[in-house]
């Protein structure tokens, strides 16, 4: 775990973040929410020469900077001042915030189970000592001071901006694209070509002449290829039984390839139908889709209207309308294993102990709070 701190100076306002790892991208992401803390963007900031910033040391204060970081600070507009070899001090009171939020927060060694849950529980506790700290000599409270300093800061751009290291790969013939090891797909018309990309602190964005192309989620392992279905659907338009055995189709959940080989075994034309459910991915998450793919199976339909009304269905209807019978209604429950045939076709589908559970999971979801359900 690495630890990033920043205190403004006339204020004493501070901001703490954890990252896993001491990378350049997880420094460049931690200024950005530092920035974005603030509420603005400080003209200067002074830097150890930390070798995420610092190619060489000069004379004095001289620096040559690192490339990436050159390029994220010409981004964001900002000047980087860096202190002498060996003279820490001149760092000033952020050297002692390190100690101060390690006494304070980790002491004793908590046990982090949820990275995004604890930087949220060290942001609130940042913004908690503005109505609590006071300005060393002053008597001043740090929210005062605060106040009056953000009034110098640069705007923050009015674009969201992926911070992380640029670079340029070129796509090969099976359109992935090399990234520190790993591979990641991108639609198939930019095989052959080269294209920038972006590596994130979570995220490999490929972006085409300015316009974003892909976006995954980055991988440490070695080798592995990430694919996204959706980047070879004019591929698998002109060959449809091709999808099933295809790496993009394999990495989706097994319910995926199940619906596959049951529309397979029923024609070429439901064959082109699945193709098309592929296309709901644009729209729908995969968790969403599973779910709306297995009741659609239930009912024997492979065709993209009928997983598009079970979709329409799960995400835009009250969960307990049409799907479940409602508390105090004129539907009863039998016992806990098996729902009492009604006159709503849905529920005498629904004998499925995989299906159940994606409803629950489907409500949950929908109702951002938990409900016990009997069924």
């Amino acid at each position: 775990m690495c630890l990033h701190c920043y205190q403004l100076i006339y204020s004493n306002d501070i901001f703490v973040y954890v990252s896993e790892s001491e990378r350049q991208e997880a420094l460049f992401y931690s200024h950005k929410l530092a920035f974005e803390y603030f509420d603005g963007i400080a003209q200067k900031v002074r830097y150890d020469n930390l070798s995420q910033a610092v190619k060489r040391i000069l004379r004095g204060k001289l620096r040559e900077e690192s490339d990436h970081f050159r390029t994220f600070r010409e981004l964001y507009g900002f000047e980087a001042e860096f202190c002498e070899r060996g003279k820490g001090w001149q760092k000033r009171d952020v050297e002692g915030l390190v100690g101060y939020v390690r006494r304070n927060c980790f002491s004793p060694v908590p046990t982090i189970r949820d990275l995004e849950e604890c930087n949220r529980e060290l942001s609130e506790w940042c913004k908690s000592l503005r109505a609590k700290r006071k300005v060393y000599g002053t008597g001043e409270l740090v929210g005062e001071r605060y106040e009056e300093e953000r009034r110098c800061f640069r705007a923050l751009p009015l674009k969201e901006i992926d911070v992380g290291i640029h670079a340029i790969a070129k796509a090969n013939h099976y359109s992935l694209i090399s990234v520190e090891g790993a591979f990641y797909s991108v639609p198939t018309r930019y095989a052959y070509h080269q294209v920038d990309i972006v590596i994130t602190i979570k995220e490999v964005i490929a972006s085409y002449k300015g316009e974003e192309i892909a976006r995954h989620q980055r991988t440490d392992q070695k080798g592995r290829q990430i694919f996204d279905p959706l980047h070879y659907l004019s591929v698998y338009t002109e060959k449809p039984y091709t999808a099933i055995n295809s790496k993009p189709i394999r990495q989706l959940p097994a319910i995926f390839r199940k619906f596959f080989e049951c529309a397979y075994h029923k024609g070429y034309g439901t064959a082109r139908e699945c193709i098309k459910v592929l296309e709901l991915l644009r729209s729908y998450s995969v968790e969403e889709l599973g779910i709306a793919i297995e009741m659609a199976m239930s009912y024997e339909q492979y065709d993209v209207e009928g997983v598009k009304q079970v979709l329409i269905q799960l995400r835009h209807s009250s969960p307990w309308r049409g799907l479940w019978p409602q508390p105090n209604s004129k539907y009863e429950y039998r016992n806990t294993k098996q729902i009492q045939m009604t006159k709503n076709p849905m529920l005498q589908t629904l004998r499925n102990p995989h299906l159940i559970n994606a409803l629950r999971l489907c409500i949950l979801k929908n109702e951002h709070k938990k409900q016990e359900v009997d069924g």
